[in-house]
C-alpha cells in the first residue's frame, strides 16, 4: 500500500485511519520496486489509501512506482488497484501512461446499495467513475506482438 497509512476519507466500512496524511514520500517508488525485485515477485499488486488532498489523487505516485518496478523487475506483472481519483480522467490518463499490466478502481459501495449506517454521502460510484471509464476506453490499445 503506497501513499501512507492515513486516508482523507472517513468511510464507516473501512478500517484505515482517517487523519491528515503526510506528504508523499519521494523515495517510496524506489523502495517498493526494490522490495518487489528482492522478493522475486512475478506479479505485484499496488494499492493505496485515498488521497483527496493531492491534486491528482496520487496518480503520479502510482505511475512512478510502476516505472521503478519496470526498471528493477522487468518480468514482474504490475496490477494497480487505484482509488476513484475523484473522477479525474486526466489523472487516470497520466497513470495509464506508465502502462500497468492490469488496473482496477477500488469500488466503494454506492449510496443506493448500502444501508444508512454504512453508506457514505461522498461516495457516488457512477458519477465518480464514469469519467474514468471514458478515459479508459480511449487509452486501450492492443499490445504489440
Amino acid at each position: 500500500m503506497i501513499l501512507g497509512d492515513r486516508c482523507t476519507r472517513d468511510c464507516r466500512f473501512c478500517n484505515v485511519i482517517q487523519a491528515p496524511p503526510a506528504k508523499p514520500d519521494p523515495s517510496e517508488p524506489q523502495r517498493v520496486a526494490a522490495a518487489v525485485a528482492e522478493l522475486g515477485l512475478n506479479h505485484a499488486v499496488i494499492t493505496s489509501v485515498t488521497r483527496d488532498d493531492l491534486a491528482d489523487g496520487g496518480a503520479r505516485q502510482f505511475a512512478e512506482v510502476t516505472q521503478k518496478i519496470r526498471d528493477l523487475a522487468p518480468d514482474c506483472r504490475i496490477e494497480l488497484l487505484i482509488p476513484d481519483l475523484q473522477g479525474d480522467s486526466s489523472a487516470l490518463r497520466s497513470l495509464l501512461e506508465a502502462a500497468p499490466d492490469l488496473w482496477a478502481i477500488t469500488w466503494k459501495p454506492c449510496r443506493d446499495f448500502m444501508p444508512p449506517p454504512v453508506r457514505e454521502p461522498i461516495i457516488n460510484v457512477p458519477w465518480r467513475c464514469c469519467g474514468l471509464l471514458r478515459s479508459w476506453r480511449r487509452s486501450c490499445r492492443p499490445k504489440p506482438d
